[in-house]
């Protein structure tokens, strides 16, 4: 049963008749400034058969008179309009309202190439198996574009391969669940990863797409947010107990790593522990452990607990 969106004050549906190849969907919140390059690179795809489903989270700006231009300049446009539910809520309601066969997003200071959803597309009709595909980015920092590609090819649980550049089949999406709104800042690579249980993940080693790295993204101003959510994200696949061992040893010591460089050593340490545990064959478990060890007894175990951690040692065992 398909579920309808919630806390919508205003939809606008695309004109264009019959469901598209691809559906994707455009979060945004007070940014009409930068929403316009965004979109245009979206109108502009090689790949014409899609819809742009725009959801704005109740913006003060132009936001909803810019998407109605665009939406009758183009009938594949779409505005939705809700109330201030934050990205995770933004993404489920759009996706909702969507009537492609593959699903994608995107954010509205980055940029599709020309090629990206003819390429994404392509690769999942060529590959039956596959139920979502990436691609790769360059990042658009003040200094100039650089490509930096993940530490880890081989694995998705040791850092998230992802980015931003994406496509995966509805089919896959709804049988995966929806974006968690209780993981904010991971709700994307919380998603992807659950998608990985039901579908293969395949990967377009070509740069397709162009993300926007700023100082006013909720990873850089609210790191130590940003942790508790890895660490929470941690628990849940825990839980889950569709991950392997190994895998679940590979994110535990991802989260430790992140402890560690954010001043929190004592988290470091116990998802160390966590990692050997779980998978003792992984020497990158015992680095990342000794690490935070060494840091913490020189400069602090620091304050912050991450779940699943335990209790932070007093000041006076440092």
């Amino acid at each position: 049963m398909k579920l309808r969106p919630e806390g919508v004050t205003e939809w606008r549906a695309p004109r264009r008749p019959g469901p598209p190849l691809v559906s994707i969907v455009l979060p945004t919140y007070n940014r009409a400034g930068l929403l316009r390059r965004s979109v245009d690179s979206i109108l502009g795809q090689a790949e014409r058969d899609f819809e742009l489903l725009i959801v704005d989270d109740g913006s003060g700006d132009e936001t909803r008179e810019y998407a109605a231009r665009m939406r009758e300049q183009d009938p594949r446009v779409g505005y939705m309009r809700e109330q201030n539910l934050g990205l995770p809520r933004a993404l489920n309601n759009g996706f909702r309202a969507a009537r492609g066969e593959f699903w994608t997003w995107t954010s509205d200071d980055n940029r599709y190439f020309p090629e990206a959803l003819e390429r994404l597309s392509g690769y999942l009709r060529g590959h039956p198996e596959a139920g979502l595909v990436y691609g790769d980015m360059i990042q658009r920092r003040e200094q100039g574009l650089v490509f930096n590609p993940p530490a880890y090819r081989d694995t998705f649980w040791r850092n998230s391969l992802f980015g931003a550049a994406f496509l995966y089949r509805a089919a896959a999406a709804r049988q995966a669940g929806e974006y968690d709104a209780s993981l904010r800042m991971v709700e994307d690579y919380d998603f992807m990863l659950r998608l990985s249980y039901v579908a293969e993940v395949g990967h377009w080693p070509y740069i397709i797409y162009e993300y926007g790295e700023h100082e006013e993204s909720l990873t850089s101003t609210r790191p130590m947010e940003h942790l508790d959510a890895i660490g929470r994200m941690f628990e849940k696949h825990r839980r889950l107990g569709l991950a392997s061992r190994r895998d679940l040893g590979d994110l535990a010591v991802q989260v430790s790593g992140t402890s560690r460089r954010r001043g929190q050593c004592w988290n470091g340490v116990q998802f160390g522990i966590k990692a050997i545990c779980l998978w003792p064959f992984n020497w990158r478990a015992y680095r990342s452990t000794l690490f935070a060890l060494v840091v913490g007894a020189r400069r602090g175990w620091g304050s912050a607990r991450v779940p699943g951690s335990g209790r932070v040692p007093d000041k006076s065992s440092s």
